[in-house]
């Protein structure tokens, strides 16, 4: 979907009602892209994951309620997040998004499991810097797992069907210091625009290294951004 069809798609979603809008949404979560997020750790099959890459004003961007189609994965993902640089002029939006925050990071507690490796992709979101999270485990899990990107939940196939389950992601440990997580060998690193998508696991040469931007997890409504309230202890 070029640029052009999918602002003409967005325009139409807005202005229709009924069966009509519901026809125009099915026809946009049809059209979403799946790029090419990561390349499995275990395994070295390419992954690929519904993202709208035209900008944060979709429906798959809608923090409570966003549209999403039913994944293809593999048995050894675990977990899908990212972040995103943000830019002015933000889109004036009804609903809540969460892009995450402005430079790529891991989360800890997943990454400290023995056999969970992650992988950091460049993935650009309606011409700003982005970078797509995802977790690979050798072995089932029961631990809880991590949002999806820009989402109030995850999803996963619990053996009774898809099912859904939340953390709250700024309560979360994160780390933005990648450089000791690769020479641990846990997270690998995809080169911007390899369409081969091949794993580097060296700190030499990585471009996702001392980023700068913000360390929280953004909320962008109304034509602005915001950043959590730091909580503070009681007196």
């Amino acid at each position: 979907m070029s640029d052009a069809e999918r602002a003409a798609l967005l325009s139409a979603i807005a202005g229709s009602d009924g069966m009509d809008r519901v026809a125009r949404l099915l026809d946009y979560h049809r059209r979403l892209p799946r790029p090419a997020v990561a390349r499995c750790p275990h395994t070295g099959a390419v992954v690929h994951h519904s993202v709208d890459t035209g900008g944060i004003d979709g429906p798959w961007w809608r923090y409570e309620s966003p549209l999403r189609p039913p994944e293809e994965l593999p048995s050894t993902f675990f977990a899908f997040t990212g972040a995103l640089r943000l830019a002015d002029p933000l889109p004036k939006l009804d609903w809540l998004v969460k892009p995450g925050p402005e430079a790529p990071f891991v989360v800890r507690r997943l990454l400290l499991l023995e056999g969970m490796k992650a992988v950091v992709s460049a993935l650009p979101v309606g011409g700003w810097d982005g970078w797509a999270i995802t977790y690979f485990s050798d072995r089932p899990r029961t631990v809880e797992r991590f949002n999806d990107w820009g989402a109030s939940r995850y999803w996963v196939d619990g053996g009774r069907g898809v099912e859904w389950s939340s953390v709250s992601e700024d309560a979360e440990p994160i780390d933005f210091e990648l450089g000791p997580w690769i020479e641990r060998g846990s997270l690998q690193w995809i080169a911007p625009g390899d369409a081969e998508m091949r794993l580097q696991s060296t700190t030499a040469g990585c471009p996702y290294l001392g980023l700068p931007g913000r360390r929280t997890f953004q909320r962008v409504q109304y034509g602005t951004s915001w950043e959590p309230i730091p909580a503070t202890a009681p007196r």
